[in-house]
């Protein structure tokens, strides 16, 4: 934001002299302290980077994200407007009329603020109401494997209390093919490819109609950066493996057992083999799915699958696999900050899309803005508005009121989320 104060690495939680020579793209880039001792790291990538540890600081949910302040580190090393727009995210500052506001970086899939707020608790807010509306849900998750022993159906039959599985059946139909070989592995220079199989993903989910009546399906990237073995003279000794998968959750009229889960596999399979062109796989379709008991539980798997990427733990077995740092530096940095923005996410199908008949969620609506608002007033009032602009203002004000309950509900969670201080001032 134009005219931040720079805040010092001592503000940040610690005096931290920048007083190393070493280049930015030679150090580990996921270490606070490693960054901030760096006298490359200057200007407005090291004053967001000491902001935004300085907010880390001071809240416990921010704390709570796995590896989020590494997120931030390898955002401000970036030196891109993105990662010093991630940086900058949840900053509060007052307008020109003395209203607070909170600065967002409106990247979703990379940021665990914005994934919160714009896609987490506005599923949350439309589907969970809609838990009791149907008789049985399921979690799926289509994507991908190389190995095609590997690759198949596991139906869940046991979960921890995160959702994650203890347990399964497995269906593993190229487990003992001996003429079943690798497929290619993709780099993003193959985005037609990820892209294909992104959207195949998406056709199966919206095509299970004979056993979901609805699903609401989320996009999300893995990359897994490796070293070369051996690099060809003007090569990187690293490069980067992309698998595009998506998580999702629907619910059925009857309950489904391991021979449906077959079945709806292999409707993965044919949806595949009928949109890839050429006759070979793309990679191996893989799928996982497993009951939703309870609403709780619904909650809980919104929670953990809908996320924003893992990117810092992507970096850091980049450097477990052996990755040259400098080499690895360039690598991720050229790949993980525009390659999000690639596939429409997320998409709803059945009776969890509003535009559908039979639709069972809680329609979350948008305010209009404040000119709109007026326009629309004054053709009211000259009874001048059509049936269309009626429902606008309509629909304008139960957005308003979402709005207002909403905000009530992230007051007090951020609220549980402030430390707590004894009488003697110490943090609890």
């Amino acid at each position: 934001m134009s005219g931040e104060r720079p805040i010092s690495a001592k503000a940040a939680g610690g005096y931290i002299k920048a007083e190393s020579p070493e280049p930015l793209l030679e150090v580990n880039q996921s270490s606070f302290k490693k960054l901030m001792s760096l006298i490359a790291l200057q200007g407005e990538s090291r004053t967001v980077l000491a902001g935004f540890k300085s907010r880390w600081n001071g809240s416990t949910w921010m704390q709570d994200q796995d590896g989020y302040l590494q997120k931030a580190c390898l955002a401000a090393a970036s030196g891109t407007p993105t990662g010093c727009s991630f940086c900058r995210c949840g900053l509060g500052y007052p307008d020109k009329r003395g209203i607070h506001h909170f600065m967002t970086c409106r990247r979703p899939l990379l940021c665990p603020s914005c994934n919160l707020h714009r896609r987490v608790e506005p599923c949350e807010w439309e589907f969970l109401p809609a838990f009791k509306a149907a008789p049985f849900w399921y979690a799926l998750t289509p994507g991908w494997q190389s190995n095609p022993r590997r690759a198949g159906l596991r139906w869940v039959t046991e979960q921890d209390e995160h959702g994650c599985p203890l347990d399964w059946e497995s269906f593993k139909p190229w487990e003992n093919r001996p003429d079943a070989k690798p497929s290619l592995l993709y780099s993003l220079d193959c985005i037609p490819e990820l892209g294909s199989m992104a959207e195949l993903a998406f056709d199966f989910a919206g095509d299970l109609g004979e056993w979901l009546s609805g699903v609401y399906a989320a996009f999300e990237w893995h990359f897994s950066f490796r070293p070369r073995a051996s690099p060809r003279r003007g090569e990187l000794a690293c490069y980067h493996v992309a698998l595009a998968h998506l998580h999702g959750f629907g619910n059925a009229p009857r309950e489904l057992g391991f021979h449906d889960a077959k079945q709806i596999y292999r409707r993965y399979c044919e949806i595949i083999l009928e949109g890839w062109p050429g006759r070979e796989w793309p990679s191996y379709p893989d799928l996982w799915i497993s009951r939703i008991p309870s609403q709780a539980d619904l909650k809980t798997w919104i929670n953990y699958h809908i996320k924003a990427a893992h990117f810092d733990e992507f970096y850091r077995k980049g450097i477990r696999n052996g990755c040259p740092l400098p080499d690895l530096n360039m690598e991720f940095h050229s790949v993980v900050w525009d390659a999000l923005n690639i596939v429409r996410t997320p998409r709803k199908y059945g009776n969890l899309n509003p535009l559908v008949d039979g639709y069972i969620g809680v329609q979350q609506f948008r305010k209009l803005s404040q000119p709109q608002v007026k326009l629309l007033l004054a053709k009211i009032q000259r009874d001048d508005a059509s049936a269309k602009e009626l429902l606008q203002y309509d629909r304008h004000l139960l957005a308003c009121g979402q709005q207002y309950e909403h905000k009530k509900q992230i007051k007090e969670r951020r609220q549980r989320g402030k430390p707590k201080s004894t009488p003697d001032g110490r943090t609890l």
